[in-house]
């Protein structure tokens, strides 16, 4: 059975901006306040009338999410129609807060004489997203002169580059841009939410035994995101584009340009997208014009388990839940000698009952972290070698393996593992024109 991917988003844009702030003639309920009206609505879920239940289900919704942690985790008492209502309200609020946790990061700078390092010392201050400076003369520390204004994070650093006539670079360091010696370039470039999207190749190809459809124009485009987002995969519908020559003439999207495509890259994936060759007579494309769909989590969630033992037969581990999804330490054990051991540590994932079914979202395994860390002052970090998992639906059993010199002893350190919480669709458009062709 395949889960729901999207979520409601009736009620998003009214409750970001009410999570956000409150305006001054409205002020905010005190916490005594707002638990008694969450329990009078949560009562008013079972009312006889059909559509004051309706009324209630929807002023909680309208609370916004700050009400999460007031919505009761345990139903005993509660009617039927109170826990139907309920689970509505909460996959709601918490798609709500995954939606507000991925918005873009906004930067502004306005200065005329702002010197290149500290630019990126509010880029980084304002978008909590480091910036590295990858030039040889790091020491030099041009004067720049910026005009941002609310830009997001990608439109500041691009700003930023273009002033300083440096490159962007996103594969110098993992999850991190780093800002290289210039000269700067610039390439067509699209933004869209925390995206960046940039033109990176055109080729045309022929292959004669294909026929027609072996004439053909592939653009290669670089889809960046905000490091912090860690996607799961792309989703594209050839209808979904719109590309023209500069005769008006609409070339064809190939069938190649549909279906999934797993996005295991921390930061930048390339995207080719192919169509029916243009005309000779064509110099350009006139429009090249697109969207899809990018899936992945609001946020990631973090679990520890703090002083490992060996598993005692027959015996499940600590069990931890976070946002309805669960992690429990199934096992944990010791292989060979003390100077020589290889530790396994089994973990069950238990998704709830609106996210993806685990059978098609395996990838997602790929962007879990999971490592052991000393609990001493050296923080020291060990992560595992391999790991093997098991995934249907949506429950998976994940192991990973550890082994390094100097282990110690389990009871020394403490496991942590990140994977993501609600999986969301986010729509990604692109737009460029008058792209000259090769």
């Amino acid at each position: 059975m395949r889960a729901r991917l999207t979520i409601s988003l009736f009620f998003f844009g009214s409750l970001l901006s009410a999570s956000s702030a409150v305006p001054a003639d409205e002020p905010k309920d005190r916490p005594a306040d707002l638990k008694a009206k969450v329990a009078r609505l949560i009562k008013q879920l079972d009312d006889q009338d059909s559509a004051k239940r309706t009324e209630a289900e929807t002023e909680l919704i309208k609370l916004g999410v700050d009400i999460l942690p007031l919505l009761p985790e345990k139903e005993e008492g509660l009617s039927a129609e109170q826990k139907r209502r309920l689970a509505s309200v909460r996959s709601t609020l918490k798609g709500a807060e995954a939606q507000k946790n991925i918005q873009p990061r906004l930067c502004t700078i306005q200065n005329q004489a702002i010197p290149l390092s500290k630019a990126l010392e509010e880029l980084t201050k304002q978008t909590e997203i480091k910036v590295e400076d990858g030039r040889q003369n790091a020491g030099d520390d041009p004067k720049l002169k910026l005009a941002l204004n609310k830009a997001t994070f990608w439109q500041a650093l691009d700003a930023i580059a273009r002033e300083a006539d440096l490159q962007v670079n996103l594969f110098q360091k993992e999850g991190t841009p780093v800002l290289m010696d210039g000269p700067h370039r610039t390439v067509p470039t699209s933004y869209s939410g925390i995206f960046r999207l940039s033109v990176r190749r055109m080729t045309a190809d022929r292959i004669p035994e294909a026929g027609d459809e072996g004439h053909f124009l592939t653009v290669q485009l670089e889809l960046a995101w905000e490091p912090r987002f860690r996607p799961l995969f792309l989703e594209s519908k050839p209808d979904s584009f719109d590309v023209q020559d500069d005769k008006g003439v609409p070339l064809k999207n190939l069938e190649q340009m549909s279906g999934r495509t797993p996005l295991a890259a921390r930061m930048v994936a390339h995207i080719p997208i192919r169509t029916e060759a243009p005309k000779r007579s064509a110099n350009k494309l006139a429009l090249f014009k697109g969207s899809f769909d990018v899936l992945g989590p609001g946020k990631m969630l973090l679990f520890s388990f703090d002083k490992i033992a060996k598993s005692e037969k027959g015996k499940t581990g600590p069990s931890q839940t976070q946002d309805g999804v669960t992690v429990t330490l199934r096992e944990f054990e010791v292989e060979g000698e003390k100077d020589d051991q290889r530790w396994s540590a089994g973990l069950v994932l238990e998704y709830p009952a609106d996210s993806p079914d685990f059978e098609s979202f395996e990838q997602w395994l790929v962007n879990n972290d999971a490592y052991m860390e000393k609990l001493d002052k050296s923080k020291r970090t060990m992560k595992p070698g391999t790991y093997e998992s098991d995934a249907r639906e949506r429950k998976a059993i994940v192991r990973y393996f550890f082994s390094e010199d100097n282990m110690g002893e389990p009871k020394d350190w403490k496991l942590v593992y990140r994977t993501p919480g609600q999986i969301l669709r986010l729509p990604v458009t692109f737009e460029f024109k008058d792209l000259e062709l090769p």
